[in-house]
């Protein structure tokens, strides 16, 4: 039985078979089956950045933790510096009531004037 837990020697037995299951890169979902609390309670502590296990991001997409990170988390139990999370790009750049519709009839003035002013003819 001791050799079953040698992978994890300075956790507990039963902490140690917990860990042993788990792959080395941990999703939100199988952070928050290891906790024991909900997916959303997870990602809104993420969000806030106050879980104590750092959390990687790929380009704005899927969170990870790696299983080293949690181990470490679990042993000294000081929680870890988060990186800054990568946001994905809005799909209005213009801001959300930016550009929208046709231009009005006072812009499209400006624009001639500014045209005629450079001296460019369309």
């Amino acid at each position: 039985m001791a050799d079953q837990y040698s992978k994890f020697p300075i956790l507990p037995a039963t902490l140690a078979a917990r860990v042993d299951a788990l792959p080395p890169m941990l999703s939100v979902v199988q952070l928050a089956e290891f906790f024991e609390k909900k997916v959303g309670t997870i990602r809104k502590q993420i969000e806030r950045r106050v879980f104590p296990i750092r959390i990687r991001q790929f380009e704005g997409g899927e969170q990870y933790a790696t299983l080293t990170d949690l181990i470490s988390w679990l042993v000294d139990g000081e929680p870890q510096p988060q990186p800054p999370l990568v946001r994905r790009a809005s799909h209005n750049p213009y801001g959300r009531k930016g550009k929208v519709g046709r231009k009005t009839n006072a812009q499209k003035t400006a624009e001639a004037r500014a045209i005629l002013q450079s001296g460019v003819e369309q």
